[in-house]
């Protein structure tokens, strides 16, 4: 979006649609008074600039124009006086901000490819690829659309340590949330969404847009990143960001449609892995709301395993964003059976670690550490060979138990004859089938 900034010179600052009511500050600069300027850009609700001792000297590698312009992520500054421009003049002072309304604006909706992006552009997904170590979780709040999330699930899939979240459409019934996430035709005709790297969530909350003092529906993406944050700060990634001890959600006013009072809705959606968002209602004589919850813990797998339930795949991302720098570290070192033990040496305190931790039930690391050369002959080796050597390749192999979650919580309760002790029961795993549950 362009807009102009008055001042001795007038500029333009190109920002996204997103910027409407952005603002644009100018201030004399404290230690360099009359000399030099200090900008601050803002726009509400997201991130802001800030750049000191900028000066209006052309030839100077503060010059404001020119270092905002190479600094900046949210603007770019155009002279609109161009070709006659003045290169000395700046904007006036004005510490109460430019408001940076109007212009003309650029793209008013993003669509499929805005979101998934383009990889030499490094654009959409692929602007994850700029940096190390980031966030595990990726989502697009922005978008319900199936395209998206094929393709986030594809994205991850050729990458480690990342995971995707979808949003479903609004205003769809467990039934129709099904065939969203089967691509049952003819309302569909995507594939049915099959990926341990992909979680999908039904339900959009209605809350209070203070700014507007409006009630607003909205995606329960941020819920669930805020959900996810605070459990694996508290707790760890094995522990489930759904549920009444941590999925719990402030500020819920109403809901799209809530599974909650649809027992057999909840049933279908659990039966197909659609994590939801939900209003808990139990006490019934007075109707009272208990709060708003993340309920689930599935991705979109449909084949039975771990794989399918959502911390044991985000335990297992952490682990890779863990390994990475641990073994970067042996990168380079002589590929010998005196290098494998120390490798394990490495690992061994860390699932170590996690056991004791209760992350997981079990670990085994395979490492071939007493592995030795006799003679010029590798043995004691059952992960690698002599090839492997010759091609710079070491194998290390690690197995894990992850914790599962409780889904079913199963109270059986049998009524006894008189007088006959409990110990004749206690022992075993289900009831004789005279005692009623």
């Amino acid at each position: 979006r362009s807009y102009s900034v008055t001042g001795v010179q007038t500029c333009a600052l190109p920002i996204c649609s997103y910027g409407n009511n952005a603002k644009f500050y100018v201030y004399d600069a404290p230690l360099l008074s009359g000399e030099a300027i200090n900008v601050r850009i803002t726009i509400p609700g997201g991130i802001e600039e800030y750049y000191t001792d900028l000066n209006n000297n052309i030839a100077d590698a503060k010059y404001w124009k020119t270092y905002i312009n190479s600094h900046s992520e949210l603007a770019q500054i155009t002279d609109l006086a161009s070709p006659n421009a003045a290169p000395n003049d700046w904007p006036a002072i004005n510490t109460l901000g430019y408001t940076l309304t109007g212009g003309s604006d650029g793209g008013q909706v993003l669509n499929d490819s805005d979101y998934v992006g383009d990889s030499s552009a490094g654009t959409g997904f692929y602007v994850c690829d700029k940096v190390m170590m980031q966030a595990i979780d990726i989502m697009c709040p922005g978008t319900s659309s199936a395209v998206v999330a094929a393709n986030l699930a594809e994205w991850i899939s050729n990458r480690s340590g990342f995971m995707g979240h979808h949003q479903l459409p609004a205003d769809l019934s467990p039934s129709q949330a099904v065939d969203y996430r089967m691509g049952e035709p003819p309302t569909y005709s995507h594939a049915a969404f099959n990926s341990h790297n992909l979680s999908l969530l039904y339900g959009r909350p209605t809350v209070l847009d203070a700014k507007n003092n409006a009630q607003v529906e909205i995606p329960a993406l941020p819920y669930l990143a805020a959900s996810i944050a605070r459990t694996d700060e508290a707790q760890g990634p094995h522990w489930s960001p759904f549920g009444l001890k941590r999925g719990k959600c402030e500020g819920v006013l109403d809901i799209d449609y809530n599974v909650f009072e649809d027992r057999a809705g909840a049933d279908l959606l659990a039966e197909y892995q659609v994590n939801n968002f939900r209003i808990i209602r139990t006490s019934v004589p007075t109707w009272g709301v208990e709060g708003a919850y993340l309920w689930g813990g599935w991705t979109s797998q449909r084949q039975a395993s771990a794989l399918r339930e959502f911390p044991v795949v985000r335990l297992i991302k952490t682990y890779e964003r863990m390994l990475l720098p641990v073994l970067l570290n042996f990168v380079n070192d002589p590929n010998h059976p005196v290098i494998w033990a120390e490798i394990h040496r490495t690992l061994e305190p860390v699932f170590r670690r996690e056991a004791d931790r209760y992350a997981i039930y079990g670990y085994f690391i395979q490492s071939d550490k007493d592995a030795y050369f006799a003679g010029g002959e590798l043995k004691g080796a059952v992960l690698n060979t002599g090839l492997d050597i010759d091609q710079g390749k070491y194998r290390v192999r690690i197995l894990i138990q992850p914790v599962r979650q409780i889904f079913y919580l199963i109270a059986e309760m049998g009524v006894m004859k008189t007088g006959e002790p409990f110990t004749n029961y206690s022992t075993l795993y289900s009831l004789p089938g005279w005692v009623r549950r």
